[in-house]
C-alpha cells in the first residue's frame, strides 16, 4: 500500500485531494495548519478502517515543526510514497500597501515550507517511483495585480520543483507542479459571483475550474502512468490564461 503526505490537507483542495488518495487505496498522514475540524469530518465520513488516515500540525514557518511532523509520519507509515505540498496563503493588496507581515507570511508558507517540506519527507522517500507535487499557482507563470508576493511565491514554487526533478531525477522521484485558475475556495472569498461569471465567460471552456479538477491531475502524477512527467507544470483553469 502507498503512502501519502499531504501538507496544507484542510483546505478546499487539499481535502478533496487526501480524499480521493484515500478512496484509492493510499494511507494519508495529513498536515493542517490551525484547524483540524475539516480532517475530523472528512475522516467521519470516509468511516475508515485500520487506521489509514491520520493527521497532525504543522507549522511551515517554523522548520523544527516540520522536522517533528515528518518524524511522526514515519513513525505511523513509514517511507513516503507521494509529498503533496498543498499548503497556501494569499494577502491580495496592492504592493505599496503591503504590510511586511503579510509579505513574510506568503513567503514562508508558500515558498520556504514547501521546500523544507520537501527537504525532510526527501530521507523517508525511498520508493523508486517516489512522487512530489506542489500546488503552486497561474500567478506563479503570469502575475497577478495585486498578488505580487504571492505570484513570486508560487513562482518560485515553480522553479524549485523544476530544480529538484533535476537533482531526484536518477533515483527515479519525480516532481511536477499543479497550477490552479480560479477555484472556488474560501482563499477568494472576496470574489462575487458576477466575478465567477464574468472569468468563467473570459475561459475557453465556459466555466470555472473545481478542487476535482485539481485532485484527479494530482492523482494522475502519483501514478506509474506519469513516470516520465517530471519538471513539468500543469495548468488547470478551464483555458482562462491561453
Amino acid at each position: 500500500m502507498k503512502n501519502l503526505v499531504i501538507v496544507g490537507a484542510s483546505g478546499e483542495i487539499g481535502l478533496d485531494i487526501a480524499k480521493r488518495f484515500y478512496n484509492k487505496g493510499y494511507n494519508v498522514f495529513a498536515g493542517y495548519c490551525s484547524n483540524p475540524k475539516p480532517l475530523e469530518n472528512l475522516i467521519m465520513k470516509l468511516n475508515q478502517k485500520a487506521n489509514r488516515f491520520c493527521y497532525e500540525q504543522i507549522n511551515l514557518k517554523d522548520e523544527q515543526s516540520i522536522k517533528n511532523f515528518f518524524n511522526k509520519a514515519k513513525a505511523v507509515f513509514g517511507n513516503i510514497s507521494c509529498l503533496i505540498n498543498c499548503a497556501g496563503v494569499s494577502h491580495p493588496n496592492l504592493l505599496i500597501d503591503a504590510k511586511t507581515e503579510d509579505v513574510d507570511d506568503e513567503l514562508l508558507v508558500n515558498l520556504r515550507g514547501a521546500i523544507l517540506a520537501t527537504k525532510h519527507a526527501l530521507p523517508l522517500m525511498q520508493d523508486k517511483n517516489a512522487r512530489i507535487i506542489n500546488i503552486a499557482s497561474i500567478w506563479g507563470t503570469n502575475g497577478g495585480s495585486c498578488e505580487s508576493t504571492y505570484s513570486a511565491s508560487k513562482g518560485g514554487l515553480l522553479s524549485f520543483t523544476k530544480a529538484i526533478a533535476k537533482e531526484m531525477g536518477r533515483t527515479g522521484l519525480t516532481a511536477n507542479c499543479i497550477s490552479p485558475g480560479l477555484i472556488k475556495t474560501k482563499m477568494n472569498k472576496h470574489l462575487s459571483k458576477e466575478d465567477y461569471v464574468s472569468i468563467a465567460s473570459e475561459s475557453a471552456l465556459g466555466h470555472i475550474a473545481t478542487k476535482q479538477d485539481i485532485s484527479a491531475c494530482a492523482l494522475f502524477l502519483a501514478s506509474n502512468q506519469a513516470k516520465s512527467i517530471t519538471g513539468q507544470n500543469i495548468t488547470i483553469d478551464a483555458g482562462w490564461t491561453i
